[in-house]
């Protein structure tokens, strides 16, 4: 079935500032393969959601403000959807080889036979020394690209993320009365927002909508 619509997700592992530039860049080559009659919609989904309904009932595999998604619509009377993806695929491959881009089940009807996986074929290593699972997931993944119409070989965990290590002295921490729950409390209210620790929520009476009220630290600082 050809649905008319086209699912693709994408790693530049940039801070959230410059994967707007790139999601920019890849809906302008977009605009420039699909013709302007056959083009309904294009969303970009960049980041976390902000919500925890948001982050339970959706299926996108974004794991941080380095990747997103973009979902693409066409309208009722257009050329073969499989035909664009490939011709995206290959133009984006080319475009911006330092950025990961893979398609994804873009219909309802893919997404069941997939069983909510991000691809038909999954392949899974399991182990216990981390670093040489990830070194045969790497050696399996160049195996797999040489296999002929095997198409967006990837390896789906992100391994290198940039993180923050917070190391504590308790016995230091405890003559002040901190415990680590203080600790972290503290540092999810900078880098998550008050929402996570301690949600709060204004009412507005004039339209009945609740809304968020978070605190949250600068980036910057």
């Amino acid at each position: 079935m050809d649905s008319g619509q086209i699912r693709l997700h994408v790693q530049p592992g940039t801070r959230i500032e410059e994967s707007e530039r790139y999601f920019a860049a890849i809906d302008d080559e977009i605009r420039h393969a699909i013709p302007p009659d056959q083009l309904d919609m294009i969303l970009d989904n960049i980041g976390m959601p902000n919500s925890g309904i948001n982050l339970a009932f959706g299926d996108n595999p974004v794991i941080g403000n380095s990747d997103g998604d973009i979902l693409i619509s066409l309208k009722p009377k257009h050329g073969s959807t499989e035909n664009y993806g490939e011709y995206l695929r290959a133009r984006l491959r080319e475009k911006m080889p330092d950025c990961t881009i893979y398609f994804e089940a873009a219909n309802i009807t893919n997404q069941i036979l997939n069983f909510g996986l991000p691809a038909p074929i999954d392949l899974q290593i399991s182990g216990r020394d981390a670093p040489d699972n990830y070194q045969v997931a790497q050696d399996l993944a160049r195996k797999v690209s040489s296999i002929p119409g095997a198409a967006d070989v990837h390896l789906h965990q992100v391994v290198d993320y940039p993180e923050v290590r917070v190391n504590v002295d308790r016995s230091k921490a405890d003559q002040l009365g901190l415990t680590e729950r203080d600790v972290t409390n503290s540092l999810l209210i900078s880098l998550s927002s008050s929402g996570q620790v301690a949600p709060n929520e204004w009412l507005n009476y004039v339209n009945g909508v609740n809304y968020q009220v978070a605190v949250q630290t600068p980036q910057y600082r």
